[in-house]
């Protein structure tokens, strides 16, 4: 867990582990397809837009977030993705696979500080296109960070989960108003 307005760590528990990272390895997908966008390298088209949409929206479901997943890399490249993701810092997180029609993807590697750096830079806009990528974060679909919980469901959140056997993982930006209306938001993975 990390206060995003402190900039401070207030739990940290084997946050630098690498572990499988299920569906939440498709936000490093949207950062490289958002960088290449930025270069100029991939045009924002409506066919594009449809694809990371329902790649973040949609966790289950090979027609959606999964093909979208594989199509995404293949358009911009396993290599040149991790090379992206390299520059803005990301130690653990690998995309070596595709997402297979059975779901299994055990190869691509994510640490729950990777995923928190990522909301933090997203949070404070030093990612490309940052606030494209938080309204496709906050399109609404099932988590494990509210849905369930006692977090009010209208809070202001950007989620993405991920599950494969061996990994159930959720993560996210939560943002907490205080008594006179003022944002608190937290990095949770």
């Amino acid at each position: 867990v990390q206060d995003l307005s402190q900039d401070s760590k207030l739990v940290d528990i084997n946050g630098d582990v690498a572990r499988i990272a299920a569906s939440t390895i498709k936000n490093y997908a949207m950062l490289a397809l958002f960088y290449e966008i930025k270069e100029g390298r991939i045009a924002y088209t409506p066919r594009i837009r449809i694809m990371v949409e329902s790649m973040i929206s949609y966790n289950r479901g090979l027609e959606h977030g999964n093909n979208s997943f594989n199509n995404l890399v293949n358009i911009i490249g396993m290599e040149r993705i991790n090379k992206i993701l390299q520059q803005y810092g990301f130690s653990r997180t690998k995309v070596v696979e595709l997402i297979p029609d059975n779901e299994r993807t055990y190869k691509n590697t994510i640490s729950s500080n990777d995923l928190n750096l990522f909301y933090n830079l997203l949070w404070h806009n030093k990612l490309p296109y940052s606030s494209e990528m938080k309204r496709i974060l906050a399109i609404k679909k099932a988590d494990r960070l509210v849905d369930g919980t006692c977090i009010p469901e209208d809070i202001e959140s950007y989620t993405k989960s991920g599950a494969v056997h061996g990994m159930v993982a959720d993560s996210g930006i939560l943002v907490i108003k205080d008594s006179e209306g003022k944002d608190h938001p937290y990095a949770i993975t």
